[in-house]
């Protein structure tokens, strides 16, 4: 069962879309873990004392290339969800997954795209996961769980052509 908190449809953008905390580097941040921190507070009310952070990733390019994101990963110990303290004018609702759903491949699946790549996407439950909240669930996944625990893939299937009746060559 998921644990929730309740839903406020009050959001001017990104409504429906799921996304860890994060954010634009202020002028007042020493750095981007500076930032997760402060945009983690901002968004859920954690206080940067309750985050013990581990690491972060490599820079993960959007698909309009114009921006990188920089995902860090820490510990929070025992998070209550109906505890957070939701800023309203960027977070509609939180939930937690269980790390069972993820890793079960029957809630994996990917979106392949004609340029060349696939993109994971994680389905099963109310919140579809997608986009770069799932590239990084998948990165941190890959990288942190044993061989064997985790072994969702993704492959691109590179379109064949073919020649129908009457027409020139087309992609299919």
């Amino acid at each position: 069962m998921e644990n929730r908190h309740p839903v406020i449809n009050d959001l001017k953008s990104y409504r429906g879309q799921v996304s860890f905390p994060g954010g634009v580097q202020d002028t007042t941040d020493d750095s981007l873990e500076e930032t997760a921190l402060r945009e983690t507070f901002e968004e859920l009310g954690i206080q940067r004392t309750q985050i013990d952070v581990w690491g972060s990733g490599c820079f993960v390019g959007t698909r309009q290339k114009d921006m990188a994101v920089m995902p860090f990963i820490g510990y929070l110990g025992e998070v209550s969800v109906e505890g957070l303290i939701l800023n309203r004018k960027e977070v509609q609702c939180v939930f937690t997954m269980p790390l069972k759903h993820l890793i079960d491949p029957a809630n994996f699946r990917s979106t392949q795209f004609r340029n060349g790549y696939a993109l994971p996407v994680f389905i099963g439950s109310e919140h579809r996961i997608w986009g770069m909240t799932a590239i990084i669930t998948h990165f941190v996944l890959s990288a942190l769980l044993p061989s064997g625990a985790y072994v969702h893939k993704l492959r691109y299937i590179t379109p064949f052509k073919t020649t129908l009746p009457g027409t020139k060559k087309k992609k299919v």
